[in-house]
């Protein structure tokens, strides 16, 4: 989360050094944590309904902001699409190699309507960190054709 006047800094997980980079390179220099890493799990492989609720949308406890849901979408190629949304209308979509260890951080583009038109804003924007990490024990291998 960006720091702004709405979201002032507040003590939180750390940011890895990973992420911190990739801020830097987004232009982002000020920003803290909302969470630690949260597992959105992908319900193609699951048998029961996955709640993939990745923030409360609580910030210092008492401000509340739009809860974040994220989801897998889609797995094709060898790539990988992660959605996290419910920004008020905004969410951010990432695509990466679909193998652990693959890792990125991207914008949430706020979005106007059911044209998708970004809306302009002078205050930073959150950002989404990604990693793929090995799947839960138990759980078998997929294919592109499944």
């Amino acid at each position: 989360m960006p720091v702004t006047s709405r979201t002032p800094k507040q003590d939180g997980p750390v940011v890895e050094s990973w992420v911190a980079e990739q801020l830097k390179q987004l232009g982002e220099s000020e920003y803290f944590a909302v969470t630690d890493w949260v597992p959105v799990c992908d319900a193609l492989l699951e048998d029961d309904i996955v709640d993939n609720r990745v923030w409360d949308g609580r910030l210092d406890g008492k401000s509340s902001y739009c809860p974040v849901d994220g989801d897998i979408p889609e797995r094709k190629n060898g790539r990988l699409l992660v959605s996290v949304g419910r920004w008020g209308g905004g969410g951010a979509n990432i695509t990466l190699p679909d193998e652990p260890g693959s890792r990125v951080v991207g914008p949430v583009r706020l979005l106007l309507g059911k044209e998708g038109k970004r809306i302009k804003i002078e205050e930073g924007l959150p950002h989404v960190a990604v990693i793929i990490a090995p799947p839960p024990q138990g759980v078998t291998s997929h294919s592109d054709d499944e």
